[in-house]
Parts: C-alpha cells; sequence; structure tokens
C-alpha cells in the first residue's frame, strides 16, 4: 500500500483510521485493520507493529457496542494481546484502560 510519493502508512495511520472506524460503530472494521497490521509485521514491516494503543482502540470499540457478542470479543481481544505480551512482546502489554474497557 504504497502511494505515488513512495510514503506508507504505519501504526499511527493505521491507528489513527480505527479509531475512526471505532467512532462510527464499526468494530468489526476496526478488528479487520487490526488483523492487516498483524498480519503485514508479521511479514516483515516494522512500521505497522500494533502495539497497546492500537488494540485498546479496537478493545473499547467492542466494548462500546451493543452487538451480540461484543463483550465477548473484546475480551478475545483482551487475552490475544496477553498472550503477545506473555510471549515477550513488550508493545502491547495490556493497561489499565485495556482491562477497563472489558469490564
Amino acid at each position: 500500500m504504497e502511494s505515488v510519493t513512495g510514503a506508507k502508512p504505519n501504526c499511527v495511520t493505521y491507528s489513527t483510521v480505527i479509531k475512526a472506524w471505532a467512532k462510527e460503530g464499526r468494530a468489526e472494521k476496526a478488528e479487520e485493520l487490526l488483523i492487516k497490521m498483524e498480519e503485514l509485521h508479521e511479514m516483515g514491516d516494522e512500521q505497522v507493529k500494533p502495539n497497546t494503543i492500537t488494540y485498546n482502540l479496537v478493545i473499547e470499540a467492542f466494548a462500546k457496542s451493543n452487538r451480540d457478542g461484543s463483550a465477548r470479543q473484546a475480551e478475545k481481544i483482551l487475552k490475544r494481546m496477553n498472550g503477545l505480551y506473555n510471549r515477550g512482546n513488550i508493545d502491547v502489554k495490556p493497561d489499565v484502560k485495556s482491562y477497563s474497557n472489558v469490564i
């Protein structure tokens, strides 16, 4: 996803779009973008590595959603964060916001 100028989106760019999806009540779209970031990072793009803020935005989107299963999905994402952190990814350490959004 490179533009004519050679500029590529990074974690901040993706997180900004995730936040916009979340504000629109589109938690599923926010999660799709998070998954895309994870995939791009796994393929070696360090610039799009999701961090705690990115995960918190998606958790919050599900936490605020009134759709069936949203609370469960927020909890799943928190568990995913915990798993990544426990495997050594210090950039996704769950924080107070992570947990309070799930509660």
